[in-house]
C-alpha cells in the first residue's frame, strides 16, 4: 500500500524513528484495513500510520522529539 506523503522527506532529521512497511498486528491491521477501504473508494486521503513502541524512560525524548518534528513538518508543508 503507497501512501502520497513523502515518508523519507518526511522522516529526514529524525533520530530515533524509522519508516517500515510491517503493519504488524492488533490495531494497526484495523487501521491500514480502514485505509484500504479508504483507497478502494477513490477517496483522496493523505495520511500516515505511525506506530509508536512502548515508551521507556531512554526511548521517550528521542520518540517525542521526532514526533515533533514530523507533526511540524505535515501541518507546515504540503510537499511531504
Amino acid at each position: 500500500m503507497q501512501t502520497a506523503v513523502d515518508l523519507k522527506k518526511l522522516v529526514a532529521g529524525a533520530a530515533a524513528i524509522e519508516i517500515s512497511h510491517d503493519c504488524g498486528k492488533f490495531v494497526c491491521v484495523s487501521v491500514v484495513s480502514h485505509r484500504e477501504y479508504l483507497s478502494q473508494k477513490q477517496l483522496t486521503v493523505r495520511c500516515i500510520f505511525a506506530h509508536v513502541p512502548v515508551l521507556t524512560q531512554e526511548s521517550l525524548m528521542g520518540i517525542l522529539a521526532d514526533s515533533v518534528l514530523i507533526i511540524n513538518k505535515l501541518a507546515l508543508s504540503s510537499s511531504c
